[in-house]
């Protein structure tokens, strides 16, 4: 009896024991799949692996990382801004995952979250970029050996994305005038895309600028490195142009010379190849000649003729039912050959405007860069585009 007291006695812990084996087994399943989407998440975050719906995992290419601090439009201030130019598409092939699907409206928050932050590019980002590249200018002007004294680029006002892209367009023709003046194949310099320009497209090309400021200091063995500056908010359009200006007058000590009337005739040149793209499609016939003057004008009367054709571009935009822009703070005191390159920088940009709202696509054609001209010259110009101004508003309001 006593054996058989024993017998039951053991069955009863043997079964016991299983039990708690059991037990402990499933404690350890379910811790080790605890773990295991504790990686996922992490993976999802910092690891570049996003779940997304229908249970499929994919691998993601990181976002644009843009350094810095806090700030309300900061976004994700560790990106890396020069991923801004990855594409959006850039994404791999999907793996079935089956029983992880139940995890894959988190996967899809993190996947929307970062990719609203691949848009998520402020004036205030493209600010702390323009800090950067003019760190980069001041590390080869002390390299260089250059101790001229730059002008200051004057506070500006409504200034869009679009006029600010025109001013970066400016910085880059500089750079790629020192890079062959160092015998280096230059950077290519384009043009204003014909679409809505944001603040990711200035960005895009701010830190293209700085990548081709970085070449050359590769090729000149320069080795010092900029401490990148610290985001701050609450920038604007106009005060990412300044700081674009005062880059470009930097830059004018390692191009050797500032802006001069070649330049700026260059310019009246590219504005009159944007008209005729739109009188094409408002079928209008354009003067080709310029106007004969006698006498001899300076940069000051120059200007003049620049803000009217200012506001004659104004006057073409109402009457295409656009909303018409600024004019460009002109003192015409003390006026240079820099702030008349300027104010057809922003006659460049409205034209561009123009053809978005008429959806003219085509690009101008390029231009060799002009030798020996005179404010003579770009100013028979102007008058010319003036004169053809006119004749787009009149099609325009029989149009209207």
């Amino acid at each position: 009896m006593e054996n058989m007291g024993d017998m039951e006695n053991t069955g009863e812990l043997e079964e016991e024991g299983a039990v708690e084996q059991e037990v402990e087994k499933e404690k350890k399943g379910n811790w080790l799949v605890a773990v295991f989407c504790c990686c996922l998440v992490v993976l999802a975050t910092y690891g570049g692996l996003t779940l997304v719906q229908d249970g499929n995992i994919g691998t993601y290419t990181e976002p644009p990382k843009i350094e810095g601090g806090g700030g309300s439009d900061a976004g994700d201030l560790g990106h890396d801004r020069r991923a801004e130019r990855q594409s959006d598409e850039a994404t791999g092939p999907l793996l079935k995952t089956g029983p992880l699907q139940k995890f894959s409206p988190v996967g899809t928050a993190f996947a929307q979250s970062l990719q609203a932050d691949r848009a998520n590019v402020t004036p205030s980002h493209v600010f702390q970029a323009t800090l950067d590249l003019i760190s980069e200018i001041e590390i080869l002007r002390e390299a260089m050996g250059v101790n001229d004294y730059p002008s200051e680029a004057e506070p500006q006002e409504d200034r869009a994305p679009v006029h600010v892209y025109s001013k970066s367009l400016e910085v880059m023709k500089k750079v790629a005038r020192f890079q062959r003046r160092l015998g280096m194949p230059p950077g290519r310099v384009g043009q204003i895309p014909v679409k809505q320009i944001v603040p990711k497209d200035v960005l895009g090309s701010v830190t293209g600028i700085t990548e081709q400021l970085r070449r050359v200091k590769k090729q000149l063995v320069i080795n010092d490195k900029i401490r990148p500056a610290s985001f701050e908010g609450a920038k604007t359009p106009s005060m990412v142009y300044k700081n674009l200006g005062d880059a470009s007058f930097l830059l004018d000590g390692l191009v050797g010379r500032p802006l001069t009337p070649n330049d700026v005739f260059a310019n009246v040149v590219e504005a009159h190849d944007e008209m005729e793209l739109i009188a094409a499609k408002l079928k209008v016939a354009l003067a080709l000649e310029p106007p004969v003057i006698e006498g001899r004008r300076r940069p000051k009367d120059v200007a003049q003729q620049v803000l009217r054709a200012t506001y004659k571009v104004i006057n073409l935009q109402t009457r295409l039912g656009m909303d018409a822009s600024g004019v460009p703070n002109l003192t015409l005191v003390r006026v240079t050959p820099a702030e008349v390159y300027e104010a057809t920088n922003i006659l460049l940009a409205e034209f561009v405007r123009i053809k978005k709202h008429l959806n003219v696509t085509l690009p101008r054609s390029p231009r060799p860069e002009p030798r020996n001209k005179k404010p003579n010259d770009v100013f028979v110009q102007v008058l010319l585009m003036i004169e053809n101004l006119d004749r787009l508003a009149k099609a325009a309001a029989k149009s209207g």
